[in-house]
């Protein structure tokens, strides 16, 4: 990290004077007085060149207000809400050691969420979760970095507890600015926000040499660096040091996409530009993933996408590569819908609606008479309110039972996930109870007790959620069977949970019977049992029992090599594995695993794939450690050429 930081130091030495210029002058900023929306700007300018009118708009609000872009995810998967929320009760209790070893393991599977955003981010975001508009006076924030001080005088060589505390320094700093125009900020504003950032840099520094290293520790760099002025090349050579390395980290292409905005350091095209440079640098799914990330991340903010500086077919393209990588979540979806609209695709519009059902964005559209009018113009009936997801029109037959009590568990997941907990668990309860008198596996009555489970945990309330899983076990276990596969299935889930409440011992029990019932059932070639391998295996990781957790990654790779030697689902268990033999110094072992992992990844993805240089990286580091210089520049020209063959 080292060249990174300075590439900084010199700009720090100026930081003051940009920003005293900066207070004097006055945002030039276009308002707009036609109330035309983002959508219909574009279609007019390609209205412009193709003779032709423009068709139904979206009509967005518009704002051009200098802020500090964050992520703004509704509706988020329970799974993301609950991590979150475990999280933020382990920093509540100052259990230190466990936040560190989240962090670790997060850090070390590169473990990413439904839609593809990395968990670790999640992580930071839920230790330093709505600063800008939570913490509503100075104390609260005084509080709440005496807390993460602690952390830190806890745990001196913790990177995420630095990182964190980094991170909060540059949260702080936007809480003297404020989000306004430039000139609307006050000289006391300036002077603190100069302050506090400086600060935040002052700490990245300082854990410049910490281990392991944080993908965050980057992110953040390239943040304070927009938020004390440095230019565009200065933010360039950041983001290049943040992607060599990790190359598949959403943020940084996020981030320096943002800092090429006009409103910071670039020029109109600037953004597009980029995307479009990234999707023919990195190539294959990952190029296209990113590109859409890139586009979509601005839709709905600020009025800052523009439809003529982007490919409606990439585009497409970049949509179905996230589905097929990572999956979807609500706010994924309605970014599509949104682009959709905008390029006027109503038929693939439709599609996205239909598959949005009532989980619209409000960062996305603004107001819900926005949605339901691109709705409407794609085609499709007005969705019924919240509050009458489960009452159904005079006009309508009235659904089964079974039905019923899957939108009331839909409806408990939507209300658990916007943080409407006491509103969740009396909808689980209500589905509880329609689903206690049905036949079928309990499957219905586990995930409805999990949903309380989840909101008593969010509460605190551990012993209250602990009996939440168990009921939710042994619902399906009377029903299902207790050695069916639906068992093994709620089992697995409540393991997560378990481990989420720092149970780890439930959790453990839980996943042993799962792998029990699964062999039983299906032999070693089920691939889920492979997968609940590895997660039994990354949770004894995280209680140092590193043993128990490699044989467990060597059943998993075993199990499928039997199936199909060249199975790509080869890679976390194979990853995973090498990660545990070069900790324990097993460094040949570690070697062959990896290497094992870059063929693997050859075969299905050919030489040039962005994606090797995962297993590149690691085999170069691994050579760099045990002091092989000749087969470290093997990799690191590997390495290299792979990366330009992307470029190309």
């Amino acid at each position: 990290m080292s060249s990174l930081v300075r590439v900084l130091s010199s700009y720090f030495v100026y930081a003051a004077l940009v920003i005293a210029c900066a207070r004097n002058l006055n945002a030039q900023v276009q308002t707009s007085t036609d109330n035309r929306s983002l959508g219909t700007v574009a279609r007019e300018l390609r209205a412009e060149r193709n003779a032709a009118q423009p068709d139904d708009a979206i009509h967005l609000p518009s704002q051009n207000t200098l802020q500090e872009p964050a992520a703004a995810v509704v509706n988020d998967p329970p799974e993301i809400q609950r991590f979150m929320d475990q999280t933020k009760a382990l920093l509540m209790r100052e259990e230190f050691a466990e936040l560190d070893k989240i962090a670790d393991e997060a850090r070390s599977s590169k473990a990413r969420f439904p839609g593809g955003g990395w968990k670790l981010s999640r992580f930071y975001e839920a230790i330093n979760n709505g600063h800008a508009r939570g913490y509503e006076t100075d104390a609260d924030w005084q509080d709440h970095l005496a807390l993460i001080q602690r952390w830190v005088t806890a745990r001196p060589k913790s990177i995420t507890a630095r990182v964190a505390l980094a991170d909060a320094y540059h949260a702080y700093a936007w809480a003297a600015r404020g989000t306004g125009y430039t000139n609307t900020v006050t000289n006391q504003g300036w002077q603190l926000f100069e302050e506090r950032a400086k600060k935040a840099a002052e700490i990245l520094k300082d854990s410049a040499t910490l281990t392991p290293q944080c993908p965050k520790w980057y992110e953040l760099m390239q943040q304070v660096a927009m938020s004390l002025g440095a230019d565009k090349d200065q933010q360039r050579a950041i983001f290049e040091k943040a992607i060599a390395f990790e190359p598949l980290f959403f943020a940084y292409y996020n981030r320096f996409a943002i800092a090429l905005l006009p409103k910071w350091v670039g020029e109109p095209g600037d953004t597009e530009a980029f995307a479009e440079e990234m999707y023919r640098r990195i190539g294959g799914k990952q190029g296209a993933y990113i590109y859409f990330e890139i586009a979509s991340s601005l839709c709905g903010s600020c009025g800052e996408f523009s439809a003529d500086g982007y490919s409606w077919p990439k585009l497409q393209e970049g949509f179905a590569a996230l589905e097929g990588l990572y999956g979807l979540t609500p706010l994924k979806l309605n970014r599509y819908a949104f682009l959709a609209a905008t390029y006027g695709d109503k038929a693939v519009a439709a599609k996205a609606f239909a598959r949005i059902g009532s989980n619209w964005d409000r960062q996305i559209w603004g107001t819900r008479a926005r949605f339901e009018s691109q709705r409407s113009w794609a085609g499709l009936p007005a969705t019924p309110p919240a509050n009458a997801s489960v009452a159904q029109s005079a006009q309508g037959p009235t659904p089964p039972p079974s039905a019923q009590v899957e939108q009331l568990l839909q409806l408990a997941t939507t209300k658990m996930a916007e943080g409407q907990k006491s509103a969740s668990t009396q909808l689980a309860q209500q589905a509880i109870k329609t689903a206690e008198s049905l036949p079928g596996t309990g499957e219905q009555l586990g995930r409805g007790y999990m949903i309380i489970a989840n909101n008593e945990q969010a509460a605190g309330h551990i012993p209250k959620a602990q009996t939440m899983l168990d009921k939710a076990v042994s619902s399906v276990s009377e029903r299902a069977g207790s050695n069916s596969l639906e068992l093994a299935t709620t089992l697995t889930q409540a393991a997560l949970y378990a481990q989420g409440m720092n149970d780890y011992a439930r959790a453990e029990t839980n996943l042993r019977r799962a792998i029990e019932i699964r062999e039983k059932a299906n032999g070693t070639s089920d691939r889920e049992l492979s997968n609940q391998l590895t997660i039994l295996g990354n949770l004894l990781l995280i209680r140092g029992r590193d043993k128990e957790a490699l044989d467990l990654y060597q059943r998993a790779i075993s199990n499928r090599e039997a199936v199909n030697p060249d199975d790509l689902f080869l890679m976390q268990p194979l990853e995973q594995r090498g990660v545990v033999l070069e900790k324990m110094g097993r460094n040949q072992e570690a070697e062959a695993t990896f290497l094992r992992m870059l063929k693997l990844m050859e075969g299905h993805l050919g030489l040039n794939d962005f994606a090797l240089t995962d297993p590149l990286s690691k085999l170069a580091n691994l050579y760099h450690a045990t002091g092989k210089p000749d087969d470290e520049r093997r990799m690191q020209e590997r390495l290299q050429k792979v990366q330009a063959n992307a470029r190309n």
